[in-house]
């Protein structure tokens, strides 16, 4: 069988080594937001965290929710629907390339993503608390 021909990292195996085009990493935050900066794209399962760290950086995004697992699907549908990657309840060969044939679309999509900060939501904490202790 011929390989996708892309480099993949993933994580969470808990070892080091490589296999073919994928590399293997142990759990590392500094290795792991490097790689994620420098990725052309994310495949992972639809938590809202890697997500948001995802789009904000403008990085397509292949989404496989946990079954059964709402907030994951809601968050999987929505990024197909907005156009920053696509979905799928499980992957193969097939569809992960067919991911990495439309990334360029994705990434084009992602330019209007709007990035913001946690201003908005520092403002309304402050104001609650304004609210409920006076």
């Amino acid at each position: 069988m011929q390989l996708i021909q892309k480099k993949f990292i993933i994580y969470g195996f808990d070892k080091n080594e490589h296999s073919g085009n994928i590399r293997f990493k142990k759990a590392s935050q500094k290795e792991f937001l490097d790689d994620l900066v420098g990725c052309q794209g994310v495949i992972a399962n639809a938590g809202f965290t890697l997500i948001s760290e995802a789009l904000h950086l403008g990085k397509p995004y292949l989404a496989i929710p946990l079954k059964r697992q709402f907030e994951q699907i809601y968050n999987a549908v929505e990024i197909e629907q907005l156009g920053y990657g696509k979905h799928w309840d499980e992957i193969d060969r097939e569809k992960i390339e067919a991911f990495l044939f439309n990334i360029d679309i994705y990434a084009k999509n992602l330019k209007k993503y709007k990035k913001e900060d946690n201003g908005k939501i520092f403002k309304k904490i402050d104001e609650l608390i304004k609210k409920y202790t006076q």
